[in-house]
């Protein structure tokens, strides 16, 4: 038996910077060269736990800005896009996420286009619609989207 340090996540044996024990011709022959684990040498305990460290520190910056994000969002609560209307209230064409993150930069939010969800798909007729903004698995914050008619072209 060979105690390692797993580098990433392998199913029944751990996850990244577990200290696990296994067979050494498990680890030699298929753990080692496949790039998933390393010795547990002295060395490398002390390397991992600084990028451990590291990794935590990146981590806990990223949950601040999303709480920043999600408190400007709480400010704003909705916001208000002006479209070309037809009879039945239906838009020409959609808003989709490019258009709602135009929106909110010009309100001082820069959201990354993977954090916006349309539950409904793009938006297609006047009126208020719910949208999502999801930064994690974890976390999601509503707001409104508001569509109202451009009375210039009327």
């Amino acid at each position: 038996m060979i105690k390692i340090i797993l580098l990433c996540k392998i199913k029944n044996l751990g996850i990244l910077g577990n200290i696990v024990l296994v067979k050494s011709g498990y680890a030699q022959n298929f753990l080692f060269p496949k790039g998933y684990a390393i010795p547990a040498t002295s060395k490398n305990l002390l390397n991992i736990k600084k990028e451990q460290k590291k990794i935590s520190n990146i981590e806990i910056q990223k949950l601040k800005e999303i709480n920043l994000k999600i408190k400007k969002l709480t400010k704003i609560k909705e916001i208000t896009i002006i479209s070309n209307v037809g009879t039945s209230g239906k838009l020409f064409g959609s808003i989709g996420i490019v258009e709602i993150l135009k929106k909110l930069f010009s309100l001082g939010l820069k959201i990354n286009k993977n954090q916006i969800f349309l539950p409904n798909g793009p938006l297609k007729k006047i009126g208020k619609h719910k949208v999502v903004f999801q930064p994690n698995q974890k976390i999601k914050k509503y707001f409104i989207v508001n569509i109202i008619e451009n009375k210039k072209n009327v």
